[in-house]
């Protein structure tokens, strides 16, 4: 089973940075430092730090356009972008398992074992490309995961959250997508060292340098109702999300409405000085089954300057995608092409 790493340990130092020395009541200490884990961080420290949602999600393609080295799909992964989905029929919307009874879900449980079985029968059957190799192997790992989450909600354990992680990791890899468990990074920020945790993260060894560079960040998160910590929250409209709301949310999500997007937010920015893309760094926040997609990109001089104190002129902008299910066939169809064209980036550089 995913267990959860243990977060930062602070016990031998303070766990806020002060990012000036104005006010001395609580609430002006608490407005005016900075976490040192990005887990707690808030929107208003996303303000301090000049970052700035963007106003509209962007549809897949123009999120990985943000960054031109992320290339597009060649011939083989489009013929690999149809196998995945030829191969991995799997479409229902996770919030439907929920109230499925135990004999529907015992008939998904075998479908899937028949999924699996297909699989199998194709990794050992003849020679194929990597990339279908990967569709074969990896499948049967997306496919194992779905059913240990299935088999945790059928007997209403509700430790099956932390699965959605496995989930994700073994899908990408069938799409040649090679992730991992996350990591610490730092970075400096105004003469504070500030660490994050992500869940989920894909790198690889730049070659002849042999330096490490990310691809994307993973973060769980969860959609939630307004996040009183933001100075606006009276004045906006009221989005505050039901969970019959989540499933059609679609488009229509706040960064806001998520509780996490912070948090996200800092990885995000820690992730690119050490990025493929850089001056962008690309992730995804993941909400239960459905995932949005992230793309950070700061100006030309703000990683010089964030270690001391930012310019006025230094400025982040943080895109973001809307939401897909991974258990929704038209949804996934979308997410394998944005994970074959990531896996592209990567595999040219191991």
């Amino acid at each position: 089973m995913y267990t959860r790493k243990r977060r930062y340990n602070e016990s031998d130092e303070d766990s806020y940075c002060e990012l000036n020395s104005s006010g001395s009541s609580s609430k002006s200490q608490e407005m005016t430092t900075i976490p040192r884990d990005t887990n707690k961080w808030k929107p208003y420290i996303l303000d301090r730090l000049h970052l700035s949602w963007d106003g509209a999600p962007k549809n897949h393609k123009e999120l990985l356009n943000i960054c031109a080295d992320v290339p597009p799909l060649n011939v083989a992964s489009k013929q690999a972008a149809d196998y995945i989905s030829e191969k991995i029929k799997i479409d229902f919307p996770f919030e439907h398992l929920k109230v499925m009874s135990h004999a529907d879900l015992d008939s998904i449980g075998q479908e899937l074992g028949d999924i699996k079985s297909h699989l199998q029968e194709l990794a050992t059957a003849g020679t194929y490309s990597q990339l279908k190799m990967n569709v074969h192997i990896h499948g049967q790992g997306f496919v194992e995961a779905v059913k240990k989450l299935i088999y945790f909600v059928s007997v209403e354990e509700a430790s099956y959250e932390s699965l959605f992680v496995p989930v994700l990791r073994e899908f990408c890899k069938a799409c040649s997508f090679l992730g991992c468990d996350g990591i610490k990074k730092e970075l400096i920020i105004e003469g504070c060292p500030v660490a994050a945790f992500p869940d989920l993260e894909f790198q690889a060894i730049k070659i002849p340098f042999g330096s490490l560079q990310g691809y994307a960040t993973v973060s769980t998160a969860e959609l939630e109702e307004c996040d009183d910590s933001r100075d606006d929250v009276h004045t906006r409209p009221n989005t505050r999300l039901s969970p019959e709301q989540v499933e059609s949310v679609g488009s229509k999500f706040l960064p806001w409405d998520i509780k996490g997007a912070a948090k996200h937010a800092g990885q995000l920015l820690l992730e690119v000085k050490r990025s493929a893309f850089k001056p962008c760094s690309f992730g995804m926040i993941l909400i239960g089954s459905k995932i949005i997609m992230t793309c950070l990109e700061v100006s030309p001089y703000y990683l010089n300057h964030i270690g001391e104190r930012l310019r006025e002129e230094d400025k982040g902008k943080l895109y973001y995608s809307n939401m897909f299910d991974i258990f929704k066939a038209d949804d996934r169809k979308i997410l394998v092409n944005s994970f074959l064209r990531l896996a592209q980036a990567q595999s040219v550089m191991t």
